[in-house]
Parts: C-alpha cells; structure tokens; sequence
C-alpha cells in the first residue's frame, strides 16, 4: 500500500544516514508530510533503519514519536526479473 501522495525516498547501500534522517525530519515536520521509503539489499536495508533511527531522534525533540510499519513490494529490476523490495511507511504517534 503506498500512499498516492507520499513521496517515494530510495535508499541505497551507499546512503548517508545524517542526510537521510535530516531529509526525513524536514519532510516530516517543515513540509508536513510522511515519506515512504524504500529498499532493496541488506546494506540498503541497514541504511534505511539507521536514517529513520536519526530522524526519530530529530522528531523526538520536538514531543513526537515517529512509528515505521515495515512491507515488502515487488519491483521490477532492469531487466524485467522480480524484486523484493522493503518498504518503510512512517506515521507519528
């Protein structure tokens, strides 16, 4: 299930997780919206939690909780093969 106006954040091995949880953070409270993230490969999975670990230190500062439910999604690779994809939808509580 993604949300039609959520914005779709990839997440690779190679992300810096200060960025990703400072992007996260600004998305949340300065723009007012839930991003969804996604990832494919166990580092980028890693990567991933890391980010939304740092933003929840972030929002957690200003008196909320942020929450993840945690997917997995089917995606098409270059060539056309199936990929397991896990998707992160993040909510405040």
């Amino acid at each position: 299930m993604i949300l039609e106006d959520a914005p779709m954040v990839w997440v690779s091995s190679t992300t810096p997780t200060k960025e990703l949880g400072n992007t996260l953070f600004r998305a949340i409270i300065e723009d007012n919206e839930m991003p969804v993230l996604r990832a494919v490969g166990a580092g980028a999975v890693g990567q991933a939690c890391k980010g939304i670990a740092v933003a929840s230190g972030l929002v957690a500062v200003r008196g909320r909780s942020l929450a993840t439910s945690i997917g997995f999604d089917t995606i098409k690779g270059e060539s056309g093969e199936d990929i397991s994809a896990q998707t992160f939808y993040l909510f405040l509580r």
